[in-house]
């Protein structure tokens, strides 16, 4: 016991070995006259009881060692499974990594993929529209030349046109020129007969007006020289009456 180990220490209450050979109740005490063969007796009891314990303690110390024997291997066992665990979600945890990189790496690459495409689609485009605007300007001569042409029959085609319709309307003008100029021969007939009718008429009233006119300038000559000789008679004869 010089190491400090105590054999008791796991030992449970009621665990401690008895003596199978001794009887339930405590031996009585010994008188002190009793013979050697009875402390020859109790000796030997007692080294079997010692013996007994002795063995019992040996198979308790046994057990224990077997109980930390199981618990270190299971420590043991533990400790590994812990390295294993932590492997694993170390494992785990790269494989999620290198997954969320590729991911973003994927992700990354369908945009410049969808870029790469719109980029090229523009320069498509672009590349049509050159070759659509150069046909075209290569097209403007030949078109420009043929709406010419087309500008040049269809101004000529409108001067046969115009020249026709001309000669037409100047067929139509002197036609009707013919077929008016006997019409109006007889208006301006007709016009000048009436025109010298009214000018005869006037003439005629005229000429009365002014027989009228001297009618009236005789009546009023008359009547006026009639009135100064009266005045001159009356002045006459006024002047002989003041002179008396």
């Amino acid at each position: 016991m010089a190491d400090g180990y105590n054999p008791y220490r796991n030992v449970r209450p009621g665990s401690m070995p008895t003596f199978e050979d001794a009887s339930s109740s405590p031996p009585a005490p010994k008188s002190d006259d009793s013979s050697d063969d009875d402390v020859a007796v109790v000796g030997v009891e007692f080294i079997d009881a010692l013996t007994k314990w002795n063995k019992h303690t040996h198979e308790q110390q046994m057990k224990m060692i077997t109980v930390k024997e199981a618990h270190r291997q299971r420590a043991r066992i533990h400790e590994k499974d812990t390295k294993n665990t932590e492997k694993q979600l170390k494992k785990m945890e790269q494989d999620h990594e290198k997954a969320m990189l590729d991911k973003h790496i994927g992700h990354k690459n369908a945009i410049f993929d969808k870029q790469y495409k719109a980029l090229q689609l523009k320069a498509d485009m672009e590349e049509a529209n050159r070759d659509q605007t150069n046909s075209l300007l290569q097209s403007v001569p030949e078109a420009l030349e043929l709406a010419i042409t087309m500008m040049h029959r269809h101004e000529a085609d409108h001067l046969v046109t115009m020249h026709r319709q001309e000669e037409t309307h100047l067929a139509n003008t002197h036609r009707q020129q013919e077929n008016h100029l006997p019409i109006m021969q007889g208006h301006e007939q007709n016009h000048l007969a009436a025109t010298q009718r009214l000018e005869q008429a006037h003439y005629k009233a005229i000429v009365s007006i002014n027989t009228q006119h001297e009618d009236h300038l005789l009546a009023a000559g008359c009547v006026t020289f009639g009135v100064v000789g009266l005045l001159f008679v009356l002045l006459w004869w006024l002047f002989r009456w003041l002179m008396g």
